[in-house]
């Protein structure tokens, strides 16, 4: 399986598939299948991540934004196009977290 950076685009070949990422759903876990406390969501659009409503039980901590980012690097984004952007009650507007 290869990755591959195309105008903005990113994508993995499988054979004569291609996927493209539009949209990524995380969760923090001991192991698959195990109870999770935390979720996170990751949107694609023109080139850009926005990682939005990452939220926990409890408090997520500097270890828990270094493992997305870490994955976010895996994946060919850097902190230049990666957007966090913070979860914010209903009727007031986003922040974006630089």
């Amino acid at each position: 399986m290869q990755l591959f950076l195309q105008d903005g685009k990113h994508y993995f070949k499988s054979g004569k598939w291609l996927f493209e990422i539009k949209q990524l759903s995380a969760i923090r876990a001991n192991e698959y299948g195990l109870p999770w406390d935390a979720t996170s969501l990751i949107t694609i659009t023109n080139g850009r991540a926005a990682i939005e409503r990452t939220i926990g039980i409890e408090d997520l901590g500097h270890s828990d934004f270094k493992d997305i980012e870490r994955f976010m690097n895996f994946i060919g984004f850097d902190r230049e196009s990666t957007d966090w952007v913070r979860y914010c009650p209903e009727g007031k507007k986003r922040k974006r977290i630089t």
